[in-house]
């Protein structure tokens, strides 16, 4: 009984980010990041946000974003920053581009950075049979 695998132990700042989430908005040439983060702290606290988006598997311009958000409350808040992403590449099977946001996180002490990957596609949903009489 007891420890007898691995232990990996992971130390986060007071204020930092829990997940990141990323939704493609392609008809609008652009993405919507949602950013969560987690303050475990017991008061609110300054939050800086600074986005970045590069390609993953090819080359692309870089697109950044920077600004302070409203402040963490305690526990679980979530910021959605909307940038731009012009001439994006979409991802296909056939061509799976995909691009990589990197989050960094200022708050009153150390920083956390994050990152994640995502492809640029969307599916519709078709209600009214077309032609050949299909849905979907």
């Amino acid at each position: 009984m007891g420890i007898h695998r691995p232990v990996h132990l992971e130390i986060r700042p007071v204020v930092h980010i829990q997940d990141i989430f990323v939704r493609p908005l392609c008809k609008e040439s652009a993405v919507e990041v949602r950013v969560e983060v987690f303050n475990c702290g017991s008061s609110p606290a300054e939050v800086k946000l600074t986005l970045e988006i590069q390609g993953k598997n090819f080359s692309a311009g870089t697109v950044e974003w920077a600004g302070a958000m409203a402040d963490a409350d305690v526990g679980t808040n979530q910021y959605r920053i909307r940038m731009e992403l012009p001439g994006f590449r979409t991802w296909t099977p056939a061509e799976p581009f995909l691009y990589d946001v990197h989050v960094r996180l200022e708050s009153s002490g150390m920083p956390d950075l994050r990152r994640q990957h995502f492809g640029m596609r969307s599916f519709e949903v078709v209600e009214s049979p077309g032609e050949d009489g299909r849905r979907g």
